[in-house]
């Protein structure tokens, strides 16, 4: 009796590198998306933080915007998660983006730039980041194979965390130093676009 074929695809008998993982549209998407966002919450955590030191703001004030994305992470993590995994992960991805966009160009051109305001943006924005993040973290498993999953997910942390770096060292001093608060609020909100259109 003869056996019966099973179509199944062959895994790859050796590593995949970031290289090959990143030649898949899909995965250049997210990398990008990732990339964007991350930045753009490092730029405006830092970048808020750097200007009330500079602007004479109290140490205890200087905390609040340290903290304010902490805290926010310690109310709505759980919650974040339950719903990035509740619903469909595109629409939910590209409105938590377009909301955070939103806030760092709405709230400034209504409301200033105290130092309430900017603790309310950086506290809403990191309230949003807790679908954000999980949200990108799940889409791995739906824009690569089963083989592709590990390096890709590695791929898009790494690129994660540089874009986090690249905001905090670089592009939020830049913008102080160049512009104010007013240009690291409106660079970051273009960063959450960025990401949102991607998705």
């Amino acid at each position: 009796m003869a056996e019966t074929a099973t179509d199944t695809t062959p895994e790859p008998n050796h590593s995949l590198s970031y290289r090959e993982v990143l030649e898949h549209p899909p995965v250049q998407i997210l990398s990008v998306s990732r990339f964007a966002s991350k930045m753009a919450s490092s730029t405006l955590s830092y970048g808020v933080m750097v200007f009330l030191a500079t602007a004479g703001a109290t140490q205890f004030e200087v905390s609040l915007a340290s903290s304010a994305s902490y805290l926010a992470a310690l109310i709505f993590g759980l919650q974040g998660g339950m719903l990035a995994d509740s619903t469909p992960k595109r629409y939910v991805l590209y409105l938590s983006l377009l909301i955070q966009a939103g806030t760092c160009f709405l709230i400034p051109f209504l409301f200033g730039t105290t130092v309430s305001t900017l603790l309310i943006i950086i506290f809403l924005t990191s309230a949003i980041a807790q679908i954000v993040s999980p949200g990108l973290k799940s889409v791995v498993a739906i824009v690569a194979t089963p083989s592709e999953v590990a390096t890709t997910a590695a791929l898009v942390n790494v690129l994660g965390s540089i874009g986090s770096a690249i905001g905090s060292s670089l592009l939020a001093p830049i913008l102080i130093k160049a512009s104010g608060v007013d240009a690291v609020l409106y660079v970051t909100g273009f960063l959450f676009l960025v990401s949102a259109l991607r998705i």
